[in-house]
């Protein structure tokens, strides 16, 4: 037997530690960032050396990864190649596999809400072996979102990229059951089309910037905000002082949708509205409970022109700028959409800068009528 290295009491403080921790053996519990780890298995196999995962930290406790690894040394021992060993995973611990693996680029990590989402609406089919999953095992897990179609097409979505993760890994074989083109699209109903979100013509904006600047509260401060930068609700009443540096607002990636820092040219009109600065961590809009809720502007918005939604005026802002014949990529980058590849986007954040606060200081003053 191994002589193990890691005691169960460490696990706490090596699970928000960085780096490969070795338990022996081979035995590996790789951490990539606080509250992401995974354990996996080095071995020599034919005189070279792999690399084999067993599974999430949060799925697999130390006792649990240390069972799987001897059974592993054990195969490898009878000649049998650890890596073509199948484990009889569940569904449930493959999506937190498949968490612990993408979750780096989600916006909040394997904690956020795109994982939790993940987790939440997969539960149907968690305790699962993966590698018996069928079709109708598929359709039964649907059938709580069948009065939420767009709900049920996510869901669908979801368990068909666990279930090709899983087989490009060899936890199971055979065509995906949760396919649509060819399989899905037979048995379940067309997914929805898109419905775009109500947007206020761009020639109305300058009188709507008019009437907030009168009420003169926090929430319509913080709406003018979101207009003038074509911002998302919880960017704005997310945003801190430390996040203002000088005239550029630098949004970090993990409150960013996409997941990558986004920098937002401010115009005088949009300084104007946060004042003067105050320390670091303070709120720019604050509420009663500290920062203001995300649903003050949107309420604010029912009030002052029903039928609209505060997300619609990035679509108007886009609206604009088409008609005033801005680039497309500058339009783009303006709604923190990706632009070309990584080093395209490297290029672009630094070289084109100038030209978005061109385009960002027209579309202020077109709004508040300056």
């Amino acid at each position: 037997m191994p002589q193990h290295k890691i005691k169960a009491a460490e696990m706490p403080s090596l699970l928000r530690t960085p780096g490969k921790h070795s338990d022996g053996a081979g035995l590996y519990l790789q951490v990539s960032a606080p509250g992401r780890a995974s354990w996996t298995y080095r071995f020599s196999f034919n005189g070279k050396v792999h690399w084999r995962s067993i599974g999430p930290a949060k799925t697999y406790t130390l006792a649990e990864a240390r069972e799987a690894h001897h059974e592993l040394r054990r195969q490898r021992d009878r000649g049998v190649d650890p890596r073509e060993v199948t484990t009889a995973r569940t569904f449930g611990e493959a999506v937190e596999e498949f968490i612990a693996e993408r979750a780096q680029g989600w916006r909040g990590g394997s904690d956020g809400r795109e994982a939790e989402q993940y987790r939440r609406t997969l539960a149907g089919l968690a305790g699962t072996p993966i590698a018996t999953i069928t079709t109708d095992r598929v359709r039964d897990a649907l059938k709580p979102w069948a009065d939420h179609p767009r709900t049920a097409e996510k869901v669908r979505t979801r368990i068909a990229k666990i279930l090709d993760w899983a087989t490009a890994l060899k936890m199971r074989e055979g065509n995906n059951p949760a396919r649509r083109k060819g399989h899905m699209e037979h048995l379940l109903p067309d997914p929805p089309d898109v419905v775009h979100h109500p947007a206020m013509p761009w020639q109305d904006v300058p009188a709507f910037m008019q009437e907030l600047h009168a009420i003169k509260s926090s929430a319509a401060r913080a709406l003018m905000f979101t207009i003038l930068t074509a911002a998302r609700t919880s960017e704005t009443t997310g945003a801190t002082w430390k996040e203002i540096e000088g005239d550029t607002w630098v949004i970090p990636g993990s409150r960013m949708k996409e997941g990558r820092e986004h920098r937002v040219p401010l115009t005088a009109e949009a300084l104007a509205l946060i004042g003067e600065r105050k320390a670091p961590d303070a709120y720019l809009f604050p509420g009663r409970r500290g920062k203001l809720s995300d649903t003050t502007q949107m309420q604010l918005l029912r009030r002052t022109r029903p039928g609209f939604v505060v997300h619609g005026f990035r679509s108007t802002f886009a609206d604009w700028c088409g008609e005033a014949e801005h680039p497309r990529e500058l339009i783009e980058m303006a709604l923190a959409h990706a632009v070309g590849d990584a080093t395209e986007r490297a290029y672009q954040r630094s070289a084109l800068v100038n030209r978005r606060r061109e385009m960002m200081e027209a579309w202020s003053a077109f709004a508040t009528g300056v």
